[in-house]
């Protein structure tokens, strides 16, 4: 989850790529990421247009751990291309599971005249 906050303040764009070791489920992962297209997604706020990001995370050697086998799964993250950039969906893939995490609720109440972002 930490994530999909994180990329509300990086400048997301049609030409982002990323890589970086993460820590979790007590391990080290390499993750790589990289915006493949734009999508447009429903949301209880209307249809938005979204940047599809695809995401990669490779868990890194241990000790004990097999080298030809080692844990690995997909996420594809779908995140609005207003200047919010609001994580509105997520599609997770590991060994023939599938989970998918949508945006329930929508509230700007409370947001003031600025709308919502991040300071840079």
């Amino acid at each position: 989850l930490t994530l999909l906050y994180l990329a509300r303040v990086m400048e997301v764009d049609g030409n982002t790529k990323a890589c970086q070791d993460v820590f979790g489920a007590r391990r080290l992962w390499r993750m790589t990421a990289e915006v493949v297209g734009s999508k447009t997604i429903s949301t209880p706020a209307g249809r938005m247009d979204a940047w599809e990001v695809k995401t990669i995370f490779d868990r890194k050697p241990t000790p004990g751990l097999s080298r030809t086998k080692r844990p690995r799964f997909e996420m594809e993250m779908y995140i609005s291309k207003d200047e919010s950039q609001v994580p509105l969906q997520f599609v997770v893939r590991t060994e023939g599971v599938e989970a998918k995490g949508t945006l329930k609720r929508w509230s700007t109440k409370g947001s003031g005249d600025q709308g919502w972002g991040f300071s840079r």
